[in-house]
């Protein structure tokens, strides 16, 4: 619903929304003070509306979508409930904590998205419901779109997010209603649909109408109602949406029950505490003239090179912003202006003399569309036509006075022009200079550079921009329905200098310039705060800048605990409390888990505060965790920390320390300082448990202590970096006075490699031809890109005709071979196709068909055939076929059957047996194929539950088989490692970001590879590799200072495992020290290097 202010009047409702959040804070802090939720104290507090209760849990290094029944995985959880909160029905839900919207995959053919609002989804759902025993507090929720000029739409669905809440649900059925638009509100109902059934996929309502709604141009509205019985199962909320397009969403209670809207009204005016003016939504269905025909069954050609610029490829490479000396008059918010090009330029095979420039970070090349967004928008969107996107967003141009313009030339902000070169060789550069809505403070600035002589490619530059595209969309479309190329959806990779090539598909890229591969850790780092004055957004900034941050996300822990699962998709967690936690023991517990898990935890004040709720309690207080005592005693006073211990890790490049809100806490038994307040406490302390350290911060660096001085994100990174054993240099002894530390045996752990360009999991990969390659997957739609990567840089590569998830792909000579898969929007769901790719013409065709359809096949070569191994048909449904193909008579043979059948599973040839482990139904596979004897043999069970390890990838290494990518299982449990010689399994190192759907795997440059995948099975473009151990074990220096015990049995153990989860050969101290519990032996340097 789009917005309709101008800037003028925008300014004046937030500062009126301002007013009326003060005078309600005001009025509330008594009654806070009464419940004891608040300090009790003069320290400052306000209150805000619900924050985010879970802002964007499932944000990796690239584009997120989290699995929906079109991945082919198996199973699907339900959506968010909250529990009964009042004995009469409510009109909203309040905060759902931890509520992750999913973005549903498109609907299946013939069917097309009408119309899309599924994004910007609030914390907060809107009461649309019917009761069976509260009939008068039945209540309407609609909201309006617009069929365009010209068609007529055949309304076939709606998806609808919304959470149970006050009862667990389930609604007997749902209410669909279609009306007529009456001045901006709900008039003449023109469709209904009662009592109909439907589905749904975590928060994902689906409604599929048994007769179409048949809509001429105009604008109507939609309502999405459930129909339940509020003893016992509660009530049915429409997701709030933050963004408004068209008119604000309507509400009215016709029965009078609430008291309030008898008839139609806005909806924020009857539910002030609405978490946004739309609603989340999606209409599915056809339009008159049908649309475009699926891929047809049979055998697919491959993509024809030569097309004249159907779609666009990305590069990447360093540039300089060229800056502009025209100004084009776009000094607005939300708004676009008209351009000219100095010569013509073309865009999908389109030539322009013209375009808009859009303020909000997009230009128009047909359309003047300048829609106000934020983070990932996915392309084709219809909010555009045919547009560049270099960094769209919710961005101003207009010139009051705004900080963030201060340092653009002159001061201003604005989009600016300028020509270079001369004829036939000219450069037009079109430059932004903006600032965000939200923080006039934070600039921003990009330019889109065309080429006279070359219209086969444009450019993209990236100045300083506040957040790196963290919460921006960059990539072209050549229409609302594509086709689109989407380079960054809400991920920090736009960067400073960095120049994003568009290069059509089927020209020569430009060269892009090397960029080194990043090394060392990179962490994703949770704030869990229970803090109603606001999100801890300095502190937030802080942690952010870090090297290695990759993002940072926040957790409401007044409204809600996060599950171990959810922390476990963070390297680092940092709680805090201002307020009450939701449950302060449960938020204990949890902690405790992570820490156990391998996970790096870091508190702060007021969790050691014993003198209201915001007192953490549970196992992490109680079982040897905090390196703090709790305490009544408060220090509430400006002090700067003496940094006690400089050469510890988490001090390095730490220069100062200072706090107003800290406690008189005292060190817990074994707990160490190494920072102290100048008036006693210590400030900065650690505490080992149980082969685990947790870190304290005794200051409280929220919002209302903002702004606040020091380094203090940069000791929470420093606490990952030293516990993660991230850092570059040895580590340094608690006492200040490092000590030499041996030199590892091999380097352990995962590496970030550089990012894919399209976001995917449940994907394929294979080596061939010098490169490692990654075929098609599913990230809410399937990926039809290729991608080859060469050990420096990713580059696209001709799309397979098919594309699909959960396949396997295997390599004979320089062809790739993709058996099977599953498609079940443009197809029905398992694949019978055999894709073959030859690297070295770029180009696809296909091979005999399969004899059955299968998804999840396990894939594998050997003497120059392909395997294709077991699979689901239907999905869940396990079959044993062995496959065998010989791409030189195009022909199968069958080979004898797995044991019991599976899928979704990785096949690996090791030592001249294919193993084929895990998959998505318990017992998972646990088998070796010998395809020399035709036989089968039974290996050690995986150390999952159930043995599963559903859409998992696989390689060896150091002659071990290593599976990686279990979906549905925490991060450390998604990396295994098997011994053909013990035939015994053991956990492998943790990567740096989940990768649960990471299928597209395989050994290149000696060292294993996994692409793609993320927390939940979301798509990615995150990649890491793990390199081979060295055949040599150096001899360490012995150390020479004394190491407090504590520590050095830390230390060696850490070093101890990273060795031991590498080494092929056995080691009896390692063996003791990962597999004993507290009191374990003691193992000296000398002797680990003997021994390992």
């Amino acid at each position: 619903m789009k917005k309709q202010i101008n800037p003028t009047i925008k300014a004046h409702l937030i500062r009126s929304a301002f007013y009326l959040l003060l005078l309600v804070t005001v009025c509330a802090i008594p009654f806070a003070l009464a419940q004891s939720r608040g300090r009790g104290t003069a320290k400052r507090s306000v209150a805000t509306p619900n924050a985010p209760a879970n802002k964007d849990l499932s944000r990796a290094t690239g584009p997120v979508i989290l699995p929906g029944p079109a991945s082919g995985v198996v199973g699907h959880g339900n959506g968010p409930t909250l529990p009964r909160t009042s004995q009469i029905p409510l009109a909203s839900s309040g905060t759902i904590g931890g509520h992750i919207i999913p973005v549903p995959p498109p609907p299946g053919v013939p069917q097309v998205v009408l119309y899309d609002q599924y994004n910007n989804g609030s914390t907060v759902a809107s009461l649309s419901s019917t009761f069976t025993d509260f009939p008068t507090f039945n209540a309407d929720l609609a909201d309006d779109f617009v069929v365009p000029g010209g068609e007529t739409w055949n309304v076939q669905s709606i998806d609808a997010d919304g959470v149970y809440f006050n009862g667990p649900g389930p609604a007997a059925s749902f209410n669909v209603f279609f009306y007529a638009d009456n001045g901006g509100l709900p008039g003449a109902q023109v469709f209904s649909a009662t009592n109909q059934p439907f589905t749904q996929n975590s928060s994902t309502f689906t409604v599929n109408l048994a007769s179409a709604a048949v809509l001429t141009a105009g604008t109507y509205w939609v309502e999405m109602q459930g129909n339940m019985t509020f003893s016992p199962n509660g009530e049915w909320g429409w997701t709030d949406r933050t963004v408004q397009s068209n008119s604000p969403a309507a509400w009215q209670n016709p029965g009078g029950g609430f008291g309030m809207c008898p008839t139609w009204t806005v909806k924020t005016i009857c539910i002030p505490t609405a978490g946004g003016p739309d609603q989340v939504y999606r209409l599915n269905g056809t339009t008159v003239g049908g649309t475009p025909s699926p891929t047809p069954t049979g055998s697919p050609t491959p993509t024809p090179t030569s097309a004249p610029c159907s779609n666009y490829n990305t590069t990447t490479g360093t540039g300089t912003i060229t800056t502009g000396d025209t100004d084009t008059g776009n000094h607005c918010d939300d708004c676009a202006t008209s351009i000219s090009f100095p010569f013509p330029v073309s865009v999908y095979a389109q030539t322009f003399n013209s375009a808009n420039v859009a303020s909000n970070g997009t230009l128009d090349l047909i359309g003047n569309a300048a829609p106000f967004t934020h983070g990932c928008q996915v392309l084709p969107n219809s909010f555009w036509n045919m547009a560049i996107l270099p960094y769209q967003d919710d961005l101003r141009t207009d010139n009051l006075g705004f900080t963030g313009c201060a340092g653009f030339p002159g001061g201003n902000c604005g989009i600016f022009t300028s020509t270079t070169g001369t004829a036939p060789n000219r450069q037009f550069n079109i430059e932004w200079r903006v600032v965000h809505f939200s923080d006039t403070t934070a600039p921003a600035n990009f330019e889109v550079v065309f080429y006279e002589n070359d219209t086969t490619h444009f450019d993209i530059i990236y100045g300083a921009t506040s957040d790196n595209g963290l919460d921006e969309t960059s990539g072209v479309q050549a229409s609302a329905t594509g086709p689109a190329t989407t380079f960054s959806c809400g991920t920090s990779t736009l960067t400073g200098g960095l120049k994003v090539t568009y290069s059509c598909q089927g020209a020569a890229s430009p060269t892009p310039t090397p960029t080194g591969s990043p090394t060392g850790c990179q962490f994703r780092v949770l704030i869990a705060y229970a803090d109603i004055a606001g999100q801890p957004n300095e502190l937030r900034g802080q942690i952010l800048a870090e090297p290695g941050v990759t993002a940072v996300d926040l957790f409401d822990a007044f409204s809600g605990t996060p599950t171990l699962g959810q922390l476990q998709q963070y390297n680092i967690v940092y709680a805090f409390s201002n307020n009450g936690w939701a449950d302060a023991t449960a938020m204990g517990n949890v902690l405790a888990d992570y820490e156990d898990a391998g996970g790096v935890v870091v508190v702060s004040t007021f969790a050691w505060d014993n003198r209201g709720p915001w007192n953490l309690a549970g196992r992490w207080m109680t079982g040897g965790y905090t390196p703090y005592d709790s305490t009544s005693t408060t220090n509430f006073s400006t002090n700067t920390a003496n940094i006690t211990d400089p050469g510890h890790p988490l001090m390095q490049g730490v220069t100062s320390l200072t706090a107003f809100f800290r406690n008189g806490v005292t060190l817990t038994a074994g707990a160490a300082s190494v920072a102290v307040w100048t008036d006693g406490p210590p400030a900065v302390a650690y505490k080992a448990n149980s082969g685990h350290t947790a870190v304290g911060l005794n200051a409280y660096l929220g919002v209302v202590a903002e702004p606040f001085t020091g380094d203090w994100g940069r000791v929470i990174v420093n606490a990952g970096r030293w516990l993660l054993n991230c850092q570059g240099s040895p580590t340094p002894t608690p006492t200040g006075t490092p000590s030499p530390t041996p030199t590892p045996t091999c380097t352990a752990g995962w590496r970030i490699e550089p990012s894919m360009l399209n976001a995917r999991a449940f994907a394929s990969g294979a080596t061939a031809n010098g490169a490692f390659y990654v075929v098609t997957g599913f990230n809410g739609a399937y990926v039809p890109q290729t991608e080859r990567f060469n050990g420096t840089t990713w580059a696209n590569m001709a799309p397979i005709p098919t594309p699909h998830s959960q396949s396997r792909a295997a390599a004979v000579g320089n062809r790739v071979y993709v058996p099977g898969g599953f498609n079940s929007i443009q197809f029905t769901g398992p694949l019978n196709n055999m894709q073959i790719y030859d690297t070295t013409t770029d180009t696809w065709s296909q091979g005999m068909v399969l004899p059955a359809a299968r998804s999840g096949v396990a894939t594998a070569a050997f003497n120059g055939l392909v395997y294709a191994i077991g699979g689901y048909n239907p999905v869940g449904t396990g079959h044993t076929d062995v496959y065998i193909y010989d791409p030189v008579s195009n022909s199968y043979t069958t080979g004898a059957p797995m044991p019991v059948g599976q899928g979704n599973m990785p096949g690996v040839l090791l030592n001249g047996e294919i193993y084929v482990v895990g998959g998505g139904t318990a017992p998972g596979a646990q088998f070796a194929y010998n395809p020399t004897a035709n036989t089968w043999r039974t290996i050690a069970p995986l150390p999952t539950t159930g043995g599963t390890c559903q859409a998992g990838g696989g390689f060896v290494q150091d002659n071990e088989l290593w599976i990686v990518g279990c979906l549905g299982l925490p991060i450390n449990q998604q990396v295994w490692i098997y011994n053909p010689g013990t035939n015994a399994w053991r956990a492998g190192p943790q990567y740096s970001a989940s990768h649960e759907g990471g299928s597209a795997t395989s050994l290149f440059n000696t060292r294993g590879f996994v692409a793609g995948g993320g927390a939940g099975g979301a798509a990615t473009t995150t990649v890491e590799s793990t390199g081979p151990c060295p055949t040599g074990t150096p001899t360490p220096t012995p150390t020479a200072t004394p190491t407090p015990r504590h520590l050095r049995l830390h230390r060696h153990r850490h070093r101890c495992r990273s060795r031991c989860t590498r080494m092929v050969t056995k080691c009896t101290a390692c063996k003791r020290w990962t597999s004993s519990g507290v009191g374990r032996p003691r193992v000296t340097s000398t002797s680990i290097a003997t021994a390992c």
